[in-house]
């Protein structure tokens, strides 16, 4: 995927604007990350993530084998998620 901007652009923290659960999204270059919310306690998940197809991202959680994936666009500081639930969520680098 060394042709794929996205794999650069992804690493670091990004945090989502439109919830009421305080979540974050880490991404480190080594191709494993980190999801947490916060809900009364602060909730943080293991995950792998690999890219199909340029834009699209999917990401495996380490505890259960779950798997979430998105289409993303990245505008400056703000990274959208786009799947069947989410239509352009807004996550700003932190």
């Amino acid at each position: 995927e060394s042709g794929n901007p996205y794999v650069k652009e992804i690493v670091g923290t990004w945090a989502v604007q439109d919830t009421d659960y305080e979540e974050v999204f880490t991404f480190k270059k080594d191709g494993t990350g980190q999801y947490s919310y916060k809900e009364g306690s602060v909730y943080t998940f293991s995950f792998t993530y690999s890219f199909y197809n340029g834009d699209y991202v999917e990401l495996t959680y380490d505890d259960d084998g779950t798997q979430e994936g998105f289409t993303i666009r990245i505008e400056g500081d703000t990274m959208y998620f786009s799947n069947l639930s989410y239509v352009d969520m807004p996550l700003i680098r932190q």
